[in-house]
C-alpha cells in the first residue's frame, strides 16, 4: 500500500447524532459529515449570510438569539474568509470554551484530505 500524503483543510466542532437510516441505523458515527452528525460551526454563525439556526438546533447548543449575535461578532471579528471550518485547533477549542463549554457530544475533528483530493 502506498503512503499518500495529506493535507489539513480545517477543524470542526461536532456534535454526534444518532444515525437515522440504514443498517447503522441508532448507532454513531465520529464523522464531519452534516448529513449524519450536527456540524457547529456552520454559516449561521456569519450574520452576513443570512442562514439562521433551527430552535431544535438552539435548544441542543443551550443558545438563544442573544448568544447567536455574540457569536456572530467573535467569528466575523476573528476570521476575514471564513470556510465554515476553523484554521487551527486553538480556534476551535477557543470556540468551544467561549460558547459551547456545557455542551454534551461534542468533539473537535480535523478536516484531512488526500493528494490526490488536494489537487484535482
Amino acid at each position: 500500500m502506498t503512503n499518500i500524503p495529506h493535507y489539513l483543510g480545517g477543524y470542526n466542532i461536532i456534535k454526534l447524532k444518532p444515525i437515522s437510516f440504514g443498517a447503522l441505523q441508532g448507532k454513531t458515527s465520529h464523522t464531519c459529515s452534516s448529513c449524519i452528525n450536527f456540524s457547529i460551526f456552520d454559516s449561521w454563525t456569519q450574520s452576513w449570510v443570512k442562514q439562521n439556526l433551527g430552535k431544535t438546533q438552539q435548544a441542543e447548543l443551550n443558545i438563544n438569539d442573544e448568544k447567536i449575535k455574540e457569536i456572530q461578532k467573535w467569528t466575523e471579528a476573528k476570521f476575514d474568509n471564513l470556510a465554515n471550518l476553523f484554521p487551527t485547533l486553538e480556534d476551535a477549542k477557543e470556540f468551544k470554551n467561549l460558547f459551547l463549554e456545557n455542551i454534551p457530544d461534542l468533539g473537535i475533528y480535523s478536516i484531512n484530505f488526500s493528494e490526490i483530493d488536494a489537487n484535482f
